[in-house]
């Protein structure tokens, strides 16, 4: 007899045919992982990492990072004044699943996603059992982390909780010196904590109550540029909290979502607090076999008490949404989706889309999406004092991908490649004494992307991915900058991993080069190309006990992802786990 399994998906993924959704796999043996870890490590996407702990954002198919945004539960949980997230915060130790959504989805999620997003839930597990894991590494890295999941009855329960400390002085070239002497890192030291709860409750067989709690701290010195010699320091703080209803009456599905979300950013003793208050409800239709549809709407107030405003400011937003899912056969499945935001001073456009998905034979299917896109300035891009610009207007864009997925017993392809225009490009330009943004700019990406996975033999596993990403400036106010590529996008990235898997341990290789970055508008400037090689290893010597250990660059490259801030040489890293079972809830 095999134990009951459940599966839980976001509501909005069944309506996102020919959209590329990637699962990620975090690693439940490495505490500290951060989402940015995994990214730089898996995804597609272009990590802007401005040094080991530090400031982390994420570059999806050559967007800025304020062009993509990350999901908590199925909430955009950007910060409201920057309208982006910090990728080196966001533990992988309080999620059970990541996955990467590429492209624009404005009309499926609204405000933020032009180039994608990213995703984090947790699932419930019918199992009582507690996990404690125990880490060290390199550069005085420690750390411990602890998952305990309950199950009887009507009830699941997860309660995770994580630690994380590092003196981070890890030894690199200096640059700035004649000779490029080895030099230690300072004033780069970190440390984190965090702990969720989630509880989910079947009242009967149509109706399931959840509760799911979030607190995360970050306390960070701020690593200096090479030719800088400031020792700044930042707290990071996060708390999230949402009850969540969901009924299921056959044909009629209903899923209520109440949250409360607040992020509060300490730099050198001048705090900014930003809390958003959140109300969404969905309601999906199964005609039949042939056709299904969904409606909803939600509601946000944001707010922020930022000592750079000139006063308190408090926003509210709403999104009303329609889409419908036809599948007319076997072979063929079309979506369509449309949004209408509402955005106090503001006339977001309407945000259609229509995706397909065609099998044109057995494992062979052709895939496809048109869509226009948005986003809202940010708060600080209208309020901040002084350059805030009360004047903006949306960005917005059109986009088009394509694509084949080849589906085999012992390999799968995805090839696909996209197309967008983007007007009203939001850039910050200098003024006489402080920088202010405008709608400046007109920005065409365009790509091709490639995923491959093969069973090469019976557990041994090898995965590949490539992307090109073109992000040119067709149109601003500096005429010399056409023609350009945008800053810190990559034109190439590949990425790849190979996995010997037995019984009860296995070894896995992976590795990635990005090609140069120019680090200025007209290109003038880049940073070069580098390749790095990870190497893991784990061991599960019993149903209570696993070890794991990680080397990371062993081939010590020197790097950097932003100009002038290095990143970590050769590390290691090493972990024990011992999980406890129990006896099955009835």
């Amino acid at each position: 007899m095999l134990d009951e399994l459940t599966v839980v998906g976001l509501e909005w993924q069944s309506f996102a045919t020919g959209v590329k959704i990637s699962p990620l796999t975090p690693d439940s043996l490495s505490t500290g992982q951060s989402l940015a870890d995994l990214l730089q490590a898996h995804g597609m996407a272009y990590l802007k990492t401005y040094g080991s702990g530090q400031l982390s954002t994420l570059n999806i198919r050559g967007t800025g990072a304020s062009q993509n945004a990350i999901f908590w539960q199925g909430i955009n949980s950007n910060v409201t004044s920057l309208g982006l997230s910090d990728f080196s915060i966001s533990p992988m130790a309080l999620v059970d699943q990541a996955s990467v959504q590429y492209g624009a989805g404005s009309s499926l999620l609204g405000s933020d996603v032009i180039g994608g997003s990213v995703h984090l839930t947790t699932v419930p597990r019918r199992t009582n059992a507690l996990a404690m894991t125990l880490s060290q590494g390199s550069f005085g890295l420690w750390g411990t982390q602890t998952r305990a999941t309950y199950y009887r009855q009507q009830w699941s329960a997860a309660t995770r909780v994580f630690y994380q400390s590092s003196d981070n002085d890890f030894v690199y070239r200096n640059e700035s010196v004649p000779g490029r002497p080895k030099a230690r890192m300072e004033n780069a030291a970190y440390q984190q904590m965090g702990a969720s709860q989630d509880v989910w409750y079947q009242a009967n067989d149509r109706h399931r109550i959840s509760a799911h709690l979030w607190y995360q701290m970050m306390d960070r010195q701020i690593q200096p540029g090479l030719y800088s010699t400031q020792k700044d320091h930042q707290d990071d703080e996060t708390v999230r909290g949402l009850i969540q209803w969901a009924a299921d009456y056959g044909s009629h599905r209903g899923n209520l979502k109440i949250a409360r979300l607040q992020d509060r950013i300490d730099f050198n003793g001048d705090a900014s607090v930003m809390p958003r208050t959140y109300i969404a409800y969905e309601h999906e239709y199964f005609g039949n076999e042939v056709w299904t549809a969904r409606a909803g709407f939600n509601w946000q107030l944001l707010s922020a008490a930022i000592d750079a405003y000139s006063t308190d400011v408090s926003e509210q937003r709403q999104d009303v949404f329609f889409s419908v899912g036809w599948h007319p056969s076997s072979r063929l499945d079309i979506s369509a989706n449309v949004r209408q935001s509402f955005v106090e001073g503001f006339d977001p456009p309407v945000t259609p889309s229509v995706g397909w998905a065609y099998m044109l034979a057995d494992g062979l299917t052709w895939t496809g999406n048109l869509s226009r896109s948005y986003r809202v300035p940010t708060l600080n891009d209208r309020y901040w004092r002084p350059g805030g610009n009360t004047q903006l207007r949306p960005e917005s864009g059109r986009h088009a991908e394509t694509g084949v997925e080849i589906d085999h017993l012992r390999f799968a392809h995805v090839l696909s490649a996209y197309y967008g225009d983007v007007a009203d490009w939001i850039i910050w330009l200098p003024l006489e004494g402080y920088w202010s943004p405008d709608n400046i700019d007109q920005v065409e990406i365009y790509g091709v992307e490639y995923q491959g996975t093969w069973e090469i033999h019976q557990g041994l596993t090898a995965r590949a991915s490539y992307a090109l990403n073109q992000s040119i400036r067709k149109s601003g106010a500096v005429a010399a900058f056409e023609g350009r590529q945008l800053p810190y996008v990559p034109r190439h990235q590949i990425k790849w991993s190979l996995t010997y898997r037995e019984s009860w341990w296995s070894v896995r290789g992976n590795g990635q080069w990005t090609s140069q970055r120019f680090t200025n508008a007209d290109n003038s400037t880049a940073l070069a190309a580098f390749m790095m090689v990870d190497v893991v290893a784990t061991a599960k010597i019993s149903e209570a006990w696993s070890f794991q250990f990680k080397a990371n660059n062993i081939t010590n490259e020197q790097y950097q992802l932003v100009l002038n801030r290095p990143m970590p040489g050769r590390n290691y890293q090493i972990s024990v786990q011992h999980q406890l079972n129990f006896s099955k809830g009835s």
